[in-house]
């Protein structure tokens, strides 16, 4: 996938090469348009790096909550 800082440098050339083929093609071209799909992609693996920096995975979430709703469980009933 690559690291943030070789993302955000291929994001910065593709965000250019999107505005430059909108400029000489216009908004509804193929080029564009693909273009357009290859950005989302590099937005989407930046924001997957960038976030699972700042938070823990969801299963690890899942498991604390469940075995301490299970915990709490045990110690109303019984």
């Amino acid at each position: 996938m690559g690291s943030g800082k070789t993302i955000q440098q291929r994001l910065e050339k593709n965000r250019k090469r999107l505005y430059d083929l909108h400029a000489k093609y216009g908004l509804g071209h193929n080029y564009v348009l693909r273009q357009s799909m290859v950005l989302d992609e590099l937005i989407n693996q930046y924001n997957r790096i960038y976030y699972a920096k700042l938070k823990k995975p969801i299963a690890s979430f899942i498991i604390y909550f469940s075995v301490h709703s299970y915990r709490g469980y045990i110690s109303k009933h019984f």
